[in-house]
């Protein structure tokens, strides 16, 4: 699998990491979840498998460790899922529009949407977090082979979820980096994909 690139800034990682995920999709005909740790002398690819609510936050946690134990500037997730758009009616407050939208989960919904998210946070030079989401439809051929995706969103807003702020607030320490790894390796995690930077 060729690895994503690395952006000059970080701003532009979500971009870099976009791409990554379309040429997955255009190439391989799915994108398995994925956890992109951009670390200080690698980038690790940390493969996600969910069979519920409790994986996805345990490979939240442990993207996070990955996070301190490699001193990443900028962690990515990305994956297929289920989306939706809902416009918010006229007169319908802020409340009551998100009250109809989370209703019904977006992979019963009718009008679902079948898409790629790309969640990307990173530090920037003055140590400040930042967060953005990108989104984009799959487009598929009359057999079902993904043959596009169709921008949906270009991350712009603040995104919200388990897999958004898996950065510490503060760069960690030595020390910190050293707990983190021994925590990964008690728990078993210890061979990924890393690739040089």
């Amino acid at each position: 699998m060729k690895k994503p690139k690395k952006a000059k800034d970080w701003a532009d990682q979500i971009r870099f990491d976009y791409a990554f995920a379309r040429r997955t999709l255009l190439e391989r005909g799915s994108v398995q979840p994925m956890f992109i740790i951009h670390g200080a002398d690698e980038m690790v690819l940390f493969p996600a498998a969910f069979g519920d609510v409790g994986d996805k936050n345990l490979c939240a946690n442990i993207a996070r460790a990955l996070a301190i134990a490699h001193d990443a500037a900028c962690v990515s997730f990305i994956s297929e899922a289920w989306g939706r758009s809902v416009a918010r009616a006229p007169r319908e407050t802020e409340a009551e529009w998100r009250d109809r939208f989370s209703a019904i989960a977006p992979s019963k919904a009718e009008d679902r949407q079948e898409i790629i998210v790309v969640f990307t946070n990173w530090r920037d030079r003055d140590g400040e977090l930042h967060a953005a989401a990108r989104t984009g439809e799959i487009v598929r051929n009359a057999a079902g082979k993904p043959v596009a995706l169709s921008e949906l969103s270009n991350g712009e807003g603040s995104p919200e979820g388990r897999f958004v702020n898996l950065l510490p607030p503060e760069r960690p320490t030595a020390e910190e980096r050293e707990i983190a790894r021994a925590v990964l390796s008690e728990i078993g995690v210890t061979r990924l994909a890393a690739l040089a930077s």
